[in-house]
């Protein structure tokens, strides 16, 4: 009796802790939710007998491995994760279910749209990689050998899972309480240009939000070029330490859910999400370096507020999508932005004065947009600039001598729009120098094969290659 009443105390502890977790009792889950698989699979097949430490503490407590309840939670959301993402078809994860390891290939998917197809396949357009930081975690980078999921060694040995000992409270003695808890998971399906896909890799299904929001450590999730569906949990994205997300590649709907200060690195691109890009709030200083949410179908405006909260922003990536209105006069004060593609859009309007003083820009494609109005000689400020793609608008006047002050520029694409006059002189320089790499430079020139263009431009120095 004394054991049965033990045994009776324990499950109860343990329900109490995946009620807390996934906020709904395991009595009322049906037999297919990825929940109540992990609560069946912990409470009765875990074969590490893991069994919660009661509070207070129980003498009588002496058989099977007896674990903290965030110890016994973090577990139990790990393997939600492995039943809501079909991780019987995981590459390398397969050893402890039946699984057949069949790999639904997909290539890096592009949107259908006739703009997006034509500038990638006109132009070759490349995206850039991504530079990664070091990571104080990787579960690759482990000394300690991986085991497949819902193995029996600890939780943080599993493959794919990446943990750090971190101090999570104080007990009532006033000492520090450690633990090994979940910092990463890492799990690919290809490179992170899309290619290269891991052989017998597919993870699928949607992620489950309520117990991903409650691995309160996590600084990483990496799923890109995978199955993912649905929406990106909101739970997910508020956690206080997540500073890298990458869905990259998925089919995953929805909106993009606001996120916290410390995230640095959100790569969201070829997906479809929709809807307006999220509000940042103006009491904020976010720490967002890389933001990647191109090719999808997000709307609306961009956020004036991303120039006054986003200051440590690097690369702005959001072409391929449906957003509109004008390019925000607070883009000057992302005083580290390199890299700005907002190409295939609807945007318009002219290019606001304060354009001209974003001097850390290196690279800029504003093409395949509705902008309008002349590019201004102050353009010459833009010193860092190594390529301007503004082909594809409706921008009109003369094309000014303000270039030749661009020292780096290797690429200048000029075409399909209104420009009229007389190409400067001094762009023949620039054409064809003296000694070095010529400018690429494409502009509709008055060539007889072209005449069908109202507009164009008197290249007198440019070769028909040059000319649109």
């Amino acid at each position: 009796p004394t054991t049965e009443f033990l045994d009776v105390l324990e499950r109860t502890a343990a329900i109490d802790i995946l009620r807390s977790i996934s906020e709904i009792d395991i009595t009322q889950m049906k037999d297919e939710d990825p929940r109540f698989k992990a609560a069946i699979w912990l409470m009765e097949k875990d074969q590490a007998n893991l069994k919660v430490k009661l509070d207070p503490p129980d003498h009588r407590q002496i058989h099977g491995e007896f674990v903290s309840a965030n110890r016994y939670a973090q577990r139990y959301i790990l393997a939600v994760i492995y039943f809501a993402l079909n991780g019987n078809e995981w590459a390398g994860a397969a050893s402890t279910a039946d699984g057949n390891n069949s790999f639904g290939g997909r290539k890096r998917r592009m949107r259908g749209d006739e703009r997006i197809n034509e500038i990638m396949m006109d132009k070759n357009m490349k995206i850039p990689s991504k530079a990664k930081p070091h990571r104080r975690v990787l579960s690759e980078d482990s000394d300690e050998p991986k085991h497949p999921f819902l193995s029996s060694v600890h939780e943080c040995n599993w493959e794919f899972v990446g943990c750090e000992s971190t101090v999570i409270g104080i007990d009532k003695e006033g000492n520090k309480v450690r633990d090994s808890v979940v910092k990463n998971i890492v799990l690919p399906g290809a490179d992170s240009n899309g290619e290269n896909p891991v052989p017998g890799r597919n993870v699928s299904g949607k992620l489950p939000g309520k117990e991903l929001g409650k691995l309160k450590y996590l600084e990483e999730i990496t799923m890109n070029h995978n199955k993912l569906a649905g929406s990106i949990p909101t739970e997910l994205m508020a956690l206080d330490d997540l500073y890298w997300v990458d869905f990259t590649g998925n089919d995953m709907t929805g909106t993009v859910p606001q996120f916290g200060e410390g995230l640095q690195y959100l790569y969201m691109g070829d997906n479809d999400l929709s809807g307006e890009l999220p509000a940042f709030e103006e009491s904020k200083e976010y720490q967002m370096t890389h933001l990647w949410i191109y090719n999808n179908n997000l709307s609306g405006s961009i956020p004036a507020t991303m120039g006054t909260n986003m200051k440590h922003m690097t690369m702005l990536l959001l072409y391929g999508n449906e957003l509109s209105s004008v390019l925000p006069s607070t883009m000057d004060m992302l005083t580290s932005l390199t890299w700005l593609d907002l190409a295939s859009n609807q945007l318009s309007g002219n290019l606001p004065d304060e354009f001209y003083s974003s001097t850390s820009l290196e690279n800029v494609y504003l093409n395949y947009n509705w902008f309008w109005g002349n590019v201004r000689p102050r353009i010459k400020n833009l010193v860092n600039l190594k390529e301007l793609w503004l082909d594809n608008n409706y921008f009109s006047g003369e094309i000014t001598s303000g270039y030749r002050f661009l020292e780096d520029l290797t690429s200048l694409q000029l075409h399909n729009n209104s420009f009229t006059g007389e190409l400067p002189e001094v762009f023949c320089d620039l054409v064809n120098p003296p000694s070095g790499a010529p400018l690429d430079v494409t502009l509709n020139c008055n060539i007889q094969l072209h005449t069908e263009w109202q507009d164009y431009v008197e290249c007198n120095c440019c070769t028909e290659s040059q000319c649109i």
